[in-house]
């Protein structure tokens, strides 16, 4: 089988796929904050404190499981998330130290499952597709002036 690459190049003027949505900051997270745990969970501490979960008890083991929010220190936030049975799942947020937005990934059993999106400065540069850890679809990769270049992927492997 002949495997072609498809890349090719649009403008993308004035139009929210090559912009972050409406400013996007990490959330405030204090000292005490309480996460709202599903029921047969109670919030946790781990890796050293800079992780804060929901979590349940498992053969006498604590497993993250519910709302998660990790931590660059004290304060400042990381990522923002959920976790189920130990594995992150649903839309995570990524951010910097001062807390501007720089990925969006969506997961399913701790892998990406859905749209994994990256942004500099407010801006989106990525954009693609994975189903169960691998790639699939069309990668768009935004360059400063908006301009996408399109790579279409089948089972993590460019057509």
């Amino acid at each position: 089988m002949i495997r072609k690459l498809m890349t090719f190049s649009m403008v993308v003027a004035g139009v929210a796929l090559a912009q972050a949505p409406a400013v996007v900051r990490a959330p405030e997270f204090k000292a005490g904050t309480a996460l709202s745990c599903p029921t047969g969970t109670k919030q946790m501490n781990g890796a050293g404190g800079t992780l804060v979960a929901c979590a349940k008890m498992v053969n006498g083991k604590p497993v993250f499981h519910g709302p998660a929010v990790s931590l660059y220190e004290p304060g400042k936030v990381e990522a923002v998330g959920q976790m189920e049975n130990g594995l992150r799942t649903g839309k995570w947020q990524m951010f910097t130290q001062d807390g501007a937005l720089t990925s969006e990934i969506e997961f399913a059993e701790d892998r990406y499952n859905g749209h994994r999106i990256e942004y500099t400065n407010g801006k989106m540069v990525l954009d693609e597709v994975y189903v169960a850890g691998k790639r699939e679809g069309a990668q768009k990769m935004f360059n400063a002036q908006g301009v996408a270049t399109i790579t279409e992927y089948r089972n993590d492997r460019p057509l």
